[in-house]
């Protein structure tokens, strides 16, 4: 353990790298982006979403958008200071299995860790475990959003699932009177993936002393009515089994935007665990959409055991 207890984490939200960063000459990269990749060199251990194949190889899915970056740019990741890419996300797969094993490929070769995603479902459950100042920190990544084949299967390779049973409900008589309203979305998590999931924060929870999980779940902004409000009814029952099971903390991303957060104290332990239902606004090719956007305390997070 570090002196005090500390460690700081750098998270980033959605990244789509899709070429090197230019630190000088009339294309340097703007000043804003640099700026917030620098957060992941400062950090003791820096964690991102990539929500973008690195391959060369595969077929592209049948999806409505698609997308993959060269595998060269592993190595960019690493210069920038990545230690852990979770894959667990709605692209992972865009080019097919073959797609999500070569970019698995590409990040082992740069060093980089990753979580979320292997050749069979044991493989995608299991956790990245590095140490960051002395401190074992095990980082597991699941998703909700699966395109058709994206969940790893025994024997079969994707990202590590949690599937959403979703069904919608309407009041016949308001209809009436109200043609087009939305519907009253109601979701819940599958059981048996929560329990396997939790099976797999207990398992990280013996081999470890900080147990993060990244989730790419929620809705989109946009995407959800507003009297349903930013969260998807199922992401605080989820957040809360998975934080009973012995998670720390929760850094969420999928929804594009800032969310809620909440806290809790496990009975029996001494440590608050935090739960991040958020989406940190990252660049996608490189590039913010305002240097605005990206505030510096919006991806770090610093626990204290």
């Amino acid at each position: 353990m570090p002196e005090g207890g500390n460690v700081s984490l750098c998270f980033t939200g959605d990244l789509m790298l899709d070429h090197p960063l230019v630190r000088t000459g009339s294309e340097a990269t703007g000043q804003a982006t640099l700026q917030a990749y620098a957060l992941l060199q400062e950090a003791d251990l820096s964690v991102i979403n990539l929500e973008v194949a690195l391959t060369d190889v595969g077929t592209p899915a049948s999806k409505l958008v698609t997308m993959r970056a060269d595998p060269s740019l592993a190595q960019e990741l690493s210069r920038i200071g990545c230690h852990v890419a979770t894959v667990a996300n709605n692209h992972a797969l865009d080019y097919g299995p073959d797609g999500l094993l070569r970019t698995l490929e590409v990040l082992a070769e740069a060093r980089i860790a990753a979580a979320g995603g292997g050749r069979d479902l044991d493989a995608a459950m299991a956790p990245a475990i590095v140490r960051a100042r002395g401190m074992r920190v095990a980082i597991l990544s699941f998703a909700t959003t699966l395109p058709h084949g994206f969940a790893a299967r025994p024997g079969a390779p994707g990202i590590a699932p949690i599937r959403i049973r979703t069904s919608y409900l309407y009041d016949s008589e308001t209809l009436d009177e109200v043609p087009g309203m939305s519907p009253y979305v109601q979701t819940e998590a599958d059981p048996d993936d929560v329990e396997r999931a939790c099976r797999a924060i207990r398992s990280a929870r013996s081999r470890a002393d900080l147990v993060i999980v990244a989730m790419h779940w929620g809705i989109p902004n946009g995407w959800i009515a507003g009297h349903q409000g930013p969260l998807a009814g199922y992401q605080r029952p989820l957040g809360r089994a998975l934080i009973d099971a012995g998670a720390d903390a929760i850094v969420g991303h999928n929804a594009h935007i800032c969310c809620t957060a909440w806290s809790s104290t496990a009975a029996g332990r001494s440590c608050t665990r935090s739960v991040t239902l958020c989406s940190t606004p990252t660049p996608k090719a490189a590039r913010l959409p305002s240097a605005g956007s990206f505030r510096r305390t919006t991806p770090c997070l610093s626990l204290r055991r």
